[in-house]
């Protein structure tokens, strides 16, 4: 920053969106302490203006500041401890309720087609095998009432998309089938590759996209100091 890096001063965070989105949001938090510091401004508060998956670490950021996700099953209390450095969050096509693209692309792999339409391999970003090692993706699936599927007779049915024992019975985990993708998937986790292995990363995976789905949803109403 400049000497009136205050001031009507736009500055970028780059992060690495195949990882945790609660890590991403404490490493913002980081960030901009690092630079209030620098500007030696400690009751400075930024503007953010966040798109797509840039609105959920926003949020959370604000929500938590630099905490972890708590651990368990029970209730989560926002702390508010990001509204000591942001004031507004501008969100531009964010998927707050989730996206079932998300979904689609974990089971099928992205293609700049998108979403549930027809892929077409010479277009594809990547792989499904891609996909289902990043957990950032698992955290833009839909949520709460924001989803619904229907049987053969257009009957709508539960389905919980963070119980792994739901991910069995449809067969969402056609990936695991590739014992090539199994052993290069174990030498990453450092396992053996066997399907246990990879049904204990992926209920994991599951767990924590929940958990983060309910840090965000635990604001229900608009009094928030961001």
């Amino acid at each position: 920053p400049g000497a009136n890096g205050h001031q009507e001063t736009f500055y970028l965070f780059p992060y690495d969106w195949r990882k945790d989105s609660v890590a991403n949001a404490r490493e913002l938090v980081k960030r901009v302490e690092r630079l209030k510091s620098k500007l030696q401004r400690p009751d400075l508060k930024f503007n953010i203006v966040a798109h797509s998956m840039g609105g959920l670490i926003a949020r959370y950021a604000s929500m938590y500041g630099d905490a972890d996700l708590p651990a368990g099953e029970g209730p989560i209390q926002p702390t508010w401890a990001g509204a000591a450095h942001i004031s507004k969050i501008v969100m531009i096509g964010v998927p707050n309720e989730g996206s079932t693209d998300a979904f689609a692309s974990i089971l099928e792999g992205y293609s700049v087609t998108e979403g549930l339409r027809r892929r077409v391999p010479l277009l594809n970003k990547l792989t499904a095998e891609d996909i289902v090692t990043v957990p950032s993706v698992f955290q833009l699936l839909p949520h709460r009432d924001a989803v619904k599927f229907l049987d053969e007779n257009l009957q709508a049915i539960q389905i919980d998309l963070y119980n792994i024992e739901v991910w069995k019975r449809y067969g969402w985990r056609v990936i695991y089938s590739s014992p090539d993708f199994r052993r290069r998937h174990g030498q990453e986790i450092g396992t053996d590759g066997s399907e246990d292995d990879l049904d204990a990363y992926l209920a994991a995976t599951l767990r924590r996209a929940r958990r983060f789905h309910q840090a965000l949803d635990s604001v229900e109403n608009t009094n928030s100091p961001v």
